[in-house]
Protein backbone atom coordinates (compact mmCIF):
# COMPACT_ATOMS: atom_id res chain seq x y z
CA UNK A 1 0.00 0.00 0.00
CA UNK A 2 1.59 3.25 -0.76
CA UNK A 3 2.25 5.48 1.72
CA UNK A 4 -0.25 8.63 1.41
CA UNK A 5 -3.04 5.06 1.16
CA UNK A 6 -1.82 4.20 4.75
CA UNK A 7 -2.06 8.10 5.95
CA UNK A 8 -5.63 7.89 4.49
CA UNK A 9 -6.86 4.97 6.38
CA UNK A 10 -5.06 6.09 9.52
CA UNK A 11 -6.92 9.28 9.12
CA UNK A 12 -10.51 7.45 8.52
CA UNK A 13 -9.96 4.81 11.27
CA UNK A 14 -8.61 8.00 13.13
CA UNK A 15 -12.45 9.45 13.33
CA UNK A 16 -14.27 6.13 13.17
CA UNK A 17 -12.27 5.72 16.57
CA UNK A 18 -13.51 9.36 18.15
CA UNK A 19 -16.76 8.46 17.15
CA UNK A 20 -17.09 5.21 18.81
CA UNK A 21 -15.37 6.51 21.82
CA UNK A 22 -18.37 9.05 22.12
CA UNK A 23 -21.09 6.74 21.77
CA UNK A 24 -22.55 6.10 24.77
CA UNK A 25 -22.46 2.46 25.51
CA UNK A 26 -23.90 0.52 28.68
CA UNK A 27 -22.59 -2.47 29.45
CA UNK A 28 -25.48 -5.16 28.73
CA UNK A 29 -26.13 -8.04 30.95
CA UNK A 30 -27.89 -10.93 30.40
CA UNK A 31 -31.78 -11.67 31.90
CA UNK A 32 -31.64 -14.69 33.85
CA UNK A 33 -34.47 -14.16 35.56
CA UNK A 34 -36.89 -16.82 33.78
CA UNK A 35 -33.67 -19.38 33.03
CA UNK A 36 -34.52 -22.74 34.38
CA UNK A 37 -30.87 -24.04 35.83
CA UNK A 38 -29.84 -27.42 36.14
CA UNK A 39 -27.54 -29.11 38.62
CA UNK A 40 -23.89 -27.97 37.27
CA UNK A 41 -22.77 -31.50 36.63
CA UNK A 42 -26.24 -31.99 34.44
CA UNK A 43 -25.57 -28.48 33.06
CA UNK A 44 -21.86 -29.54 31.98
CA UNK A 45 -22.37 -32.87 30.31
CA UNK A 46 -24.29 -31.12 27.86
CA UNK A 47 -22.02 -28.01 27.40
CA UNK A 48 -19.53 -30.93 26.34
CA UNK A 49 -22.20 -31.67 23.74
CA UNK A 50 -22.97 -28.27 22.91
CA UNK A 51 -19.31 -27.18 22.81
CA UNK A 52 -18.35 -30.09 20.54
CA UNK A 53 -21.42 -28.88 17.49
CA UNK A 54 -20.86 -25.38 18.15
CA UNK A 55 -16.62 -25.98 16.94
CA UNK A 56 -15.59 -24.70 20.12
CA UNK A 57 -12.46 -27.01 20.17
CA UNK A 58 -12.47 -26.71 16.41
CA UNK A 59 -11.77 -22.92 16.43
CA UNK A 60 -9.90 -22.58 19.94
CA UNK A 61 -7.07 -24.88 19.26
CA UNK A 62 -3.95 -24.77 17.53
CA UNK A 63 -3.82 -27.78 14.83
CA UNK A 64 -0.31 -28.00 15.27
CA UNK A 65 -0.31 -28.63 18.89
CA UNK A 66 -3.90 -30.81 19.35
CA UNK A 67 -2.52 -31.95 23.25
CA UNK A 68 -3.53 -28.16 23.93
CA UNK A 69 -7.00 -28.36 23.53
CA UNK A 70 -9.04 -24.99 23.61
CA UNK A 71 -5.62 -23.29 24.97
CA UNK A 72 -5.58 -20.96 21.29
CA UNK A 73 -3.55 -20.15 18.67
CA UNK A 74 -5.06 -21.02 15.49
CA UNK A 75 -4.80 -18.16 12.65
CA UNK A 76 -7.57 -17.05 10.99
CA UNK A 77 -7.15 -15.23 7.77
CA UNK A 78 -9.60 -13.04 6.48
CA UNK A 79 -9.70 -9.89 4.12
CA UNK A 80 -9.94 -7.90 7.22
CA UNK A 81 -6.71 -8.82 8.76
CA UNK A 82 -5.41 -12.23 10.41
CA UNK A 83 -6.54 -13.37 14.20
CA UNK A 84 -5.56 -15.50 16.19
CA UNK A 85 -8.16 -17.55 18.80
CA UNK A 86 -7.93 -16.43 22.06
CA UNK A 87 -7.30 -19.33 25.57
CA UNK A 88 -10.53 -20.20 26.88
CA UNK A 89 -9.53 -22.93 29.00
CA UNK A 90 -10.17 -22.39 32.81
CA UNK A 91 -6.38 -20.94 33.45
CA UNK A 92 -6.60 -18.24 35.93
CA UNK A 93 -3.84 -15.92 34.39
CA UNK A 94 -4.06 -16.68 30.69
CA UNK A 95 -7.60 -17.99 30.09
CA UNK A 96 -10.93 -17.43 31.32
CA UNK A 97 -11.01 -19.06 34.88
CA UNK A 98 -11.72 -15.99 36.48
CA UNK A 99 -15.01 -15.63 34.45
CA UNK A 100 -18.10 -15.24 35.53
CA UNK A 101 -20.89 -16.73 34.22
CA UNK A 102 -22.75 -13.72 33.61
CA UNK A 103 -19.60 -12.57 31.73
CA UNK A 104 -19.21 -15.22 29.68
CA UNK A 105 -22.70 -15.16 28.44
CA UNK A 106 -22.12 -10.81 27.64
CA UNK A 107 -19.12 -12.57 25.35
CA UNK A 108 -20.90 -14.72 23.64
CA UNK A 109 -24.50 -12.77 23.57
CA UNK A 110 -22.55 -9.44 22.82
CA UNK A 111 -18.81 -9.86 21.93
CA UNK A 112 -18.05 -7.65 24.99
CA UNK A 113 -15.39 -9.08 27.37
CA UNK A 114 -15.41 -8.46 31.10
CA UNK A 115 -12.85 -5.13 30.91
CA UNK A 116 -15.47 -3.73 28.85
CA UNK A 117 -13.50 -4.14 25.46
CA UNK A 118 -15.47 -4.85 21.98
CA UNK A 119 -14.34 -8.57 20.08
CA UNK A 120 -13.16 -8.44 16.91
CA UNK A 121 -16.47 -9.81 14.95
CA UNK A 122 -14.37 -12.89 13.32
CA UNK A 123 -15.96 -14.44 16.63
CA UNK A 124 -18.81 -15.66 15.52
CA UNK A 125 -21.02 -14.15 18.37
CA UNK A 126 -23.53 -12.18 15.52
CA UNK A 127 -24.89 -15.74 15.79
CA UNK A 128 -23.72 -17.10 18.78
CA UNK A 129 -25.94 -14.36 20.55
CA UNK A 130 -29.10 -16.28 19.51
CA UNK A 131 -28.36 -19.22 21.78
CA UNK A 132 -30.98 -19.74 24.89
CA UNK A 133 -29.43 -18.87 28.28
CA UNK A 134 -29.34 -22.30 29.32
CA UNK A 135 -27.15 -23.76 26.64
CA UNK A 136 -24.32 -21.09 26.55
CA UNK A 137 -24.45 -21.63 30.29
CA UNK A 138 -24.42 -25.24 29.74
CA UNK A 139 -20.89 -24.74 27.68
CA UNK A 140 -19.82 -22.26 30.25
CA UNK A 141 -20.01 -25.10 33.32
CA UNK A 142 -18.62 -27.49 30.85
CA UNK A 143 -15.45 -25.28 30.19
CA UNK A 144 -14.46 -24.98 34.03
CA UNK A 145 -13.96 -28.68 33.46
CA UNK A 146 -11.64 -28.47 30.90
CA UNK A 147 -7.39 -28.90 31.83
CA UNK A 148 -6.17 -25.09 32.29
CA UNK A 149 -3.56 -24.58 29.81
CA UNK A 150 -0.85 -21.47 30.80
CA UNK A 151 -0.85 -20.38 27.26
CA UNK A 152 -0.56 -16.12 26.49
CA UNK A 153 -3.25 -15.22 23.64
CA UNK A 154 -0.97 -14.41 20.86
CA UNK A 155 -1.70 -11.08 19.12
CA UNK A 156 -3.73 -10.17 16.07
CA UNK A 157 -2.19 -8.88 12.68
CA UNK A 158 -4.85 -6.13 12.63
CA UNK A 159 -5.97 -4.29 9.89
CA UNK A 160 -8.95 -3.03 9.58
CA UNK A 161 -9.93 -2.63 12.93
CA UNK A 162 -6.36 -0.68 14.63
CA UNK A 163 -8.28 -0.05 18.03
CA UNK A 164 -11.05 -2.16 19.55
CA UNK A 165 -13.02 0.62 20.65
CA UNK A 166 -13.83 1.35 16.75
CA UNK A 167 -15.54 -2.41 16.56
CA UNK A 168 -18.15 -0.58 18.75
CA UNK A 169 -19.05 1.91 15.56
CA UNK A 170 -19.20 -1.56 13.48
CA UNK A 171 -21.73 -2.94 16.15
CA UNK A 172 -23.53 0.09 15.98
CA UNK A 173 -24.26 -0.42 12.25
CA UNK A 174 -24.12 -4.07 11.81
CA UNK A 175 -24.96 -6.19 15.05
CA UNK A 176 -28.40 -6.67 16.70
CA UNK A 177 -28.76 -9.61 18.89
CA UNK A 178 -31.37 -11.91 17.55
CA UNK A 179 -33.58 -14.22 19.32
CA UNK A 180 -34.87 -17.47 17.18
CA UNK A 181 -38.47 -18.07 17.67
CA UNK A 182 -40.20 -21.82 16.76
CA UNK A 183 -42.24 -21.24 13.74
CA UNK A 184 -45.01 -23.16 14.93
CA UNK A 185 -45.77 -23.57 10.88
CA UNK A 186 -42.99 -25.87 10.97
CA UNK A 187 -42.39 -29.42 12.52
CA UNK A 188 -40.68 -29.63 15.56
CA UNK A 189 -37.37 -30.98 13.61
CA UNK A 190 -37.04 -28.10 11.10
CA UNK A 191 -37.13 -25.35 14.09
CA UNK A 192 -34.12 -27.14 16.10
CA UNK A 193 -32.42 -27.44 12.84
CA UNK A 194 -32.89 -24.15 12.26
CA UNK A 195 -31.67 -23.71 15.79
CA UNK A 196 -28.32 -25.90 14.98
CA UNK A 197 -27.81 -23.95 11.88
CA UNK A 198 -28.44 -20.36 12.94
CA UNK A 199 -26.83 -20.35 16.24
CA UNK A 200 -25.00 -23.06 17.88
CA UNK A 201 -23.41 -23.99 14.21
CA UNK A 202 -23.61 -20.73 12.77
CA UNK A 203 -23.37 -22.02 9.59
CA UNK A 204 -23.95 -18.65 8.00
CA UNK A 205 -20.69 -17.16 9.45
CA UNK A 206 -18.78 -19.55 6.73
CA UNK A 207 -21.25 -19.92 4.03
CA UNK A 208 -22.92 -16.40 3.46
CA UNK A 209 -21.24 -14.01 1.90
CA UNK A 210 -20.60 -10.90 3.13
CA UNK A 211 -20.64 -7.00 2.26
CA UNK A 212 -17.80 -4.57 2.36
CA UNK A 213 -18.11 -4.01 5.76
CA UNK A 214 -18.51 -7.63 6.96
CA UNK A 215 -21.67 -8.21 7.65
CA UNK A 216 -23.17 -11.15 6.41
CA UNK A 217 -25.73 -10.37 3.21
CA UNK A 218 -28.77 -12.67 3.80
CA UNK A 219 -30.49 -12.09 0.38
CA UNK A 220 -27.68 -14.97 -0.53
CA UNK A 221 -27.82 -16.80 2.83
CA UNK A 222 -26.16 -19.60 2.54
CA UNK A 223 -24.65 -19.03 -0.73
CA UNK A 224 -21.16 -19.95 -0.49
CA UNK A 225 -18.38 -17.61 -0.72
CA UNK A 226 -15.97 -16.73 -3.13
CA UNK A 227 -14.04 -14.05 -1.70
CA UNK A 228 -13.25 -16.84 1.15
CA UNK A 229 -10.59 -19.23 -0.02
CA UNK A 230 -9.81 -22.47 1.78
CA UNK A 231 -7.07 -24.69 0.25
CA UNK A 232 -7.67 -22.49 -3.01
CA UNK A 233 -11.48 -23.76 -3.16
CA UNK A 234 -13.85 -21.33 -1.94
CA UNK A 235 -16.47 -21.75 0.67
CA UNK A 236 -19.19 -23.40 -0.78
CA UNK A 237 -23.05 -23.37 -1.37
CA UNK A 238 -25.13 -25.19 0.73
CA UNK A 239 -28.46 -24.17 -0.10
CA UNK A 240 -30.64 -26.65 -2.82
CA UNK A 241 -28.68 -24.92 -5.79
CA UNK A 242 -28.49 -28.09 -7.89
CA UNK A 243 -25.45 -27.30 -9.78
CA UNK A 244 -23.47 -25.48 -7.45
CA UNK A 245 -25.25 -26.26 -3.86
CA UNK A 246 -26.45 -29.57 -2.75
CA UNK A 247 -29.26 -29.71 -4.55
CA UNK A 248 -29.16 -33.32 -5.72
CA UNK A 249 -27.88 -34.38 -2.05
CA UNK A 250 -30.18 -37.31 -0.90
CA UNK A 251 -30.64 -37.20 2.76
CA UNK A 252 -28.02 -40.44 3.45
CA UNK A 253 -25.52 -38.55 1.64
CA UNK A 254 -25.68 -35.47 3.81
CA UNK A 255 -26.04 -37.90 6.65
CA UNK A 256 -22.63 -39.32 5.68
CA UNK A 257 -20.86 -36.26 5.15
CA UNK A 258 -21.73 -35.05 8.71
CA UNK A 259 -20.07 -38.88 9.85
CA UNK A 260 -16.90 -39.06 7.55
CA UNK A 261 -16.89 -35.86 5.28
CA UNK A 262 -17.56 -37.77 2.27
CA UNK A 263 -19.08 -36.38 -0.64
CA UNK A 264 -22.04 -38.10 -2.78
CA UNK A 265 -18.94 -38.86 -5.29
CA UNK A 266 -16.63 -40.14 -2.68
CA UNK A 267 -13.80 -37.15 -2.46
CA UNK A 268 -13.40 -35.91 0.99
CA UNK A 269 -13.13 -32.30 2.36
CA UNK A 270 -9.92 -30.71 3.08
CA UNK A 271 -7.72 -28.32 5.82
CA UNK A 272 -10.76 -26.58 7.06
CA UNK A 273 -13.59 -27.60 5.48
CA UNK A 274 -12.23 -31.46 6.92
CA UNK A 275 -12.09 -30.28 10.62
CA UNK A 276 -15.73 -29.07 10.55
CA UNK A 277 -16.84 -32.49 9.83
CA UNK A 278 -14.56 -33.71 11.75
CA UNK A 279 -14.71 -31.59 15.08
CA UNK A 280 -17.96 -30.60 14.96
CA UNK A 281 -20.63 -32.26 12.32
CA UNK A 282 -20.00 -35.88 13.43
CA UNK A 283 -20.90 -35.24 17.09
CA UNK A 284 -24.28 -34.40 16.53
CA UNK A 285 -27.19 -36.91 17.77
CA UNK A 286 -28.67 -38.79 15.30
CA UNK A 287 -31.89 -36.83 16.05
CA UNK A 288 -30.02 -33.23 15.74
CA UNK A 289 -28.42 -34.62 12.06
CA UNK A 290 -32.04 -35.88 11.21
CA UNK A 291 -33.01 -32.17 12.25
CA UNK A 292 -29.94 -30.30 10.92
CA UNK A 293 -30.83 -32.26 7.33
CA UNK A 294 -34.64 -31.07 7.62
CA UNK A 295 -33.71 -27.50 7.83
CA UNK A 296 -31.08 -27.49 5.29
CA UNK A 297 -33.00 -29.35 3.03
CA UNK A 298 -35.54 -26.52 3.33
CA UNK A 299 -33.15 -23.27 2.17
CA UNK A 300 -34.01 -22.16 -1.12
CA UNK A 301 -31.49 -21.99 -4.15
CA UNK A 302 -29.04 -19.22 -3.95
CA UNK A 303 -29.66 -16.50 -6.54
Amino acid sequence: MKPTSWILAFLVLTVITVIALTLSGVRPQPDLATTRLQAPDVLAERGRYLADIAGCRNCHSDLQNPEAAFAGGRMFETRFGTYYSPNITPDEKTGIGRWKKEEFMVALQYGVSPKGSHYYPVFPYASLSSMRNEDLLAIYEFMKTVPPVNRKSRENGRALFVWRNAVQLWKRLAFTRRIIEPDPLRTAAWNRGRYLADAVMHCGECHTPRNFIGVMDNKRYLAGDDSRMVMNRAVPDITQNKISGIGYWSDQHLLRYFRSGLRPDGSTSRNELAGVAYHTMNHLTDDDARALIVYLKSVPPSR
